[in-house]
């Protein structure tokens, strides 16, 4: 949250705080996003995120929007299928307590992967408009 507040005020005049504001953005929604897929305990999930985070790196708003957008529905889909998908694996990896474990992250994911995918779908989508612009202004 500090970031949101403490940028914009490095910048003097309305165009150069905007901008603070949105890198303050971007920070803010890419940490979140990433504090959230962390809670899933998910290694796929969360590698999924930094390659897509990778591919997004430099582009401009057309492409960040569509790769935040996969983020996006990668997210929900995950979250819902891991519902089952989760409790499953673990009672194949370990029993009746590998179950119980993958229900607890199941759960977890259920609300976390979304959360993650929407919070990555602001961000990346944000950071490429910001790179069109900064681009557009050179």
């Amino acid at each position: 949250v500090k970031d949101l507040f403490v940028e914009p005020m490095r910048h003097g005049d309305v165009i150069e705080a905007s901008k603070g504001i949105a890198k303050g953005m971007i920070k803010v929604t890419s940490g979140f996003a990433g504090t959230a897929a962390a809670l899933t305990f998910d290694k796929e999930f969360q590698e999924e995120r930094k390659q897509i985070q990778r591919e997004a790196a430099g582009e401009g708003f057309s492409k960040s929007a569509e790769l935040g957008g996969k983020r996006l529905v990668s997210g929900v889909l995950q979250g819902i299928t891991g519902l089952v998908e989760s409790p499953r694996q673990g009672l194949q990896e370990g029993g009746a307590r590998g179950m119980v474990k993958g229900f607890g992250k199941g759960v977890v994911g259920l609300v976390a992967k979304p959360v993650s995918g929407i919070a990555d779908a602001v961000s990346l989508t944000s950071k490429g408009a910001q790179n069109s612009l900064q681009k557009k202004g050179k």
